[in-house]
């Protein structure tokens, strides 16, 4: 499961099972999900590939299954995807907004998130938020009696942050894919290696980017900066820009920094986002409280800086 969205661009809002006393209303012990901030009307991307099998645009819910698990998106703005659209990860599914009923102010549009695992069987179940009624694809979700619905903490699912690098140095080196070397790296006699299937050079890209962000590769250390990682990896001895290199792929990950250490790549996508942009302001939760009035500074200025 990989964010899709840039990191720089995303605020980690509230985190799983806060207001405890504020959603037992709704039967459960707490926020069942996470709350991210994208920017209003801005993209809302996939976090895998999946079947869509629930759309409300009036409450901006979409809904999204795979073998194992229920993706909810919710207080989508607008949605461009329908029933029965098979998605794939990163393909956009609409826009970020507030529709809905929300814990937070009702100024700061976000994406409400959940994550549920389930079983590609039908059980007739009694549930609040009961998607899998109205699913076309028979399946019914696990665990109901957790005290959340079913619902877990998704945060730790996500990908780590060097399948996301990979993909941008996928984009910069963009070889013949005959190579099966998305990454352009050479083996030890200085040719391109070269694998059976795109996927094995994929899987080992990201696997070479963890041996240098963990200090497995001699050739690197893990404190070591984005730009010098690529001064090694792309350096201007074969006719490369290293720091443009670096920069392109900060541009398009959304990266903080070229002088970030390496080892950040070693982060899942949403604990990257909390060390850098985290705030999980559940006490924004009342729009006339001081925070609420500091939650209105926030969001006025992320929208001019979107």
């Amino acid at each position: 499961m990989t964010l899709s969205q840039p990191y720089n661009q995303t605020l980690f809002l509230l985190g799983f099972g806060k207001f405890p006393d504020q959603w037992k209303q709704l039967g459960v012990n707490g926020h069942p999900g996470i709350d991210l901030q994208c920017g209003h009307q801005d993209p809302i991307y996939s976090f895998s590939d999946g079947d869509v099998i629930y759309v409300d645009e009036k409450q901006g819910t979409c809904v999204i299954i795979d073998e194992n698990f229920e993706y909810s998106y919710a207080h989508l703005d607008s949605i461009c995807v329908n029933l029965g659209d098979k998605v794939k990860e990163g393909d956009e599914i609409g826009t970020q907004g507030n529709k809905g009923m929300t814990m937070l102010a009702d100024e700061l549009t976000h994406l409400h998130f959940g994550l549920r695992t389930i079983d590609r069987s039908k059980i007739f179940q009694t549930l609040r938020w009961n998607f899998p009624a109205f699913s076309p694809i028979k399946y019914h979700i696990l665990d109901v009696d957790n005290g959340f619905e079913g619902y877990i903490d998704p945060c730790q699912l996500f990908d780590k942050v060097v399948k996301t690098i990979a993909k941008a140095i996928e984009r910069k080196e963009n070889c013949n894919k005959s190579w099966n070397n998305p990454g352009a790296i050479r083996g030890t006699d200085g040719n391109f290696l070269t694998f059976p299937t795109y996927e094995e050079g994929f899987n080992y890209l990201c696997n070479y980017l963890e041996r240098a962000a963990t200090g497995q590769h001699k050739a690197y250390n893990p404190n070591c900066s984005v730009y010098e990682f690529f001064k090694i990896y792309s350096p201007s001895s074969d006719g490369n820009d290293p720091l443009k290199y670096a920069k392109d792929i900060i541009s398009w990950t959304g990266l903080k920094s070229i002088n970030d250490p390496i080892k950040d790549w070693l982060l899942n996508d949403i604990d990257l986002v909390k060390k850098y942009n985290g705030s999980d302001y559940g006490v924004l939760w009342t729009d006339n409280s001081v925070f609420g009035i500091i939650k209105r500074k926030i969001n006025l200025l992320w929208s001019i800086l979107n």
